[in-house]
């Protein structure tokens, strides 16, 4: 990794600044690419307690000053008329309690200004049209909004571009998922008071009663602002109804109780948006010119938000492996960030694949007279994926494939 050149970020959502934030603090000289002009609409909108920790090391606390976030304690499923409540403030693992829900213009835009005040640059609506991997640096040709194309040497190449995926569109690594091809539509809506929310300081997932495999999300914000998303085959009943997406989405919620009582009398602060083909993968993540963070590389499904905390940790990961490196260190990308990143998704993945082929229902909504099992449950919810304490991170088919026969 040549010294003479800077580590160039490509995205300033959270991952890339989590990135920048700690090789800054450790004086690397970095710079940070990003598509868009700030603030900007993103999803991604629910933070895990797991991500404070991160915030937290990597200096960035100073964002959640000024009361301006709603605060999260817990996840609330619902299901077949009952509710399954997951307290942080009780779970196995040693960590934070609480953590936001967070409209991501606000919330990105905040860490976007702490790290500019301290000195980061950030080239707004700027794009990488293209890479060329020299022995040791690179070359990426970047286009401003005026279509103006410079080109920049960097000693290392950090991919935080999200579901734009910049590596590996242009690097050919995609590879196949383990997903099924599922949409997600959404919407931030204004509600005429808190109190309609049962649930105003939990994130609520709602398994649709009236469609098999769809299920809605609520998203708690100050002001009496909600994100609120569908998941799941909505192509397919779009198709059978001939619905546009605000049709769709509309329909769909008024044909669920649980939630249509919650938000009625709504006004919409946004135009419905989609998102399809979400989840993802890369045949590779790192290596001597690039590693690939977060949703970029590595994307499951919105169910559990585990999707910013992942890439958060990701983008620790790589800096830290950074630093070694600046300090002229070994590096084995594979051991020091593939390999437990990829650990840290597969904890996700059973829990993922558990909640769409119905199991993980049994586990949810079982009383539980060891109070033990939830509280490790608890921590995964939590973003905990990497306590290796915790039976569910240490063997995670094996622990659910038990737990799951224990309270079927």
């Amino acid at each position: 990794m040549s010294s003479k050149f800077p580590i160039v970020i490509i995205g300033a959502g959270p991952a890339g600044l989590i990135a920048a934030s700690i090789l800054l603090r450790n004086n690397i000289d970095v710079l940070v690419i990003e598509k868009s002009q700030f603030p900007r609409f993103s999803i991604g909108e629910s933070l895990l307690p797991a991500a404070m920790d991160i915030i937290n090391n990597a200096g960035l606390m100073g964002v959640f000053d000024n009361n301006e976030f709603q605060m999260k304690k817990g996840a609330l499923f619902h299901a077949n008329g009952k509710n399954a409540l997951f307290d942080f403030s009780d779970q196995f693992t040693i960590g934070y309690k609480h953590t936001y829900q967070i409209p991501r213009d606000q919330f990105d835009n905040k860490l976007a200004q702490n790290l500019m005040d301290r000195g980061l640059k950030i080239l707004f609506q700027h794009e990488v049209k293209s890479v060329e991997l020299k022995d040791n640096y690179s070359v990426l040709t970047i286009q401003d909004s005026l279509g103006t194309v410079t080109k920049t040497n960097c000693s290392f190449i950090i991919d935080a571009s999200g579901f734009g995926r910049l590596l590996p569109n242009l690097l050919n690594l995609k590879t196949q998922t383990f997903q099924e091809n599922r949409q997600a539509i959404f919407k931030q809506i204004q509600l005429p008071c808190e109190s309609q929310l049962k649930f105003p300081h939990e994130i609520t997932i709602v398994e649709h009663t009236k469609f098999e495999n769809l299920w809605i999300w609520l998203i708690p914000f100050k002001n009496n602002i909600c994100s609120v998303g569908i998941v799941g085959n909505i192509n397919e009943i779009q198709t059978k109804f001939n619905l546009s997406d605000t049709e769709i989405y509309d329909y769909i919620l008024n044909q669920e109780d649980f939630v249509k009582e919650q938000i009625k009398n709504y006004h919409s602060v946004n135009q419905v948006r989609s998102l399809s083909d979400f989840s993802a993968s890369s045949v590779e993540l790192a290596n001597q010119h690039y590693a690939i963070v977060g949703n970029s590389g590595e994307f499951l499904d919105p169910i559990f938000s585990s999707g910013m905390t992942l890439a958060m940790k990701s983008a620790e990961l790589v800096a830290h492996c950074l630093i070694k490196k600046h300090q002229d260190n070994f590096i084995c990308w594979q051991n020091d960030y593939e390999q437990p990143f990829r650990s840290y998704v597969n904890v996700f993945k059973v829990f993922v694949n558990g909640w769409y082929d119905g199991s993980l229902k049994n586990i949810l909504f079982y009383n539980y007279p060891n109070h033990t099992i939830k509280r490790m449950v608890c921590s995964i919810l939590a973003g905990y994926v990497w306590d290796n304490s915790n039976p569910f991170v240490k063997e995670p088919k094996r622990m659910y494939d038990i737990v799951h026969e224990y309270c079927k």
